[in-house]
């Protein structure tokens, strides 16, 4: 998996679409494996649902990726210990 810088929900929600797509999981498989009600990985796909915290927990865990906060400098770069690093 790439590490990309996500910005907004779509981008989020379509790194974790292409996440799912790349461990072979279709959307019941990930509803099987999230422990989520049946259906709601393809309304979350579809737009129709948000995440919420507790989906948001469960599908990440599922497909074993992490959130990570990463500190901007005023450009909108992101900083590690204070040091500028590329994109």
């Amino acid at each position: 998996m790439r590490n990309p810088i996500i910005r907004d929900y779509n981008s989020l929600l379509a790194e974790l679409v292409a996440e799912r797509k790349r461990q072979g999981l279709s959307q019941i498989d990930m509803d099987t494996v999230a422990f989520i009600a049946d259906g709601y990985t393809a309304k979350l796909e579809a737009g129709y649902k948000c995440f919420g915290p507790i989906s948001l927990a469960a599908v990440l865990g599922a497909l074993n990726v992490a959130l990570v906060l990463v500190k901007l400098d005023e450009h909108g770069r992101p900083l590690i210990e204070g040091e500028e690093v590329a994109a």
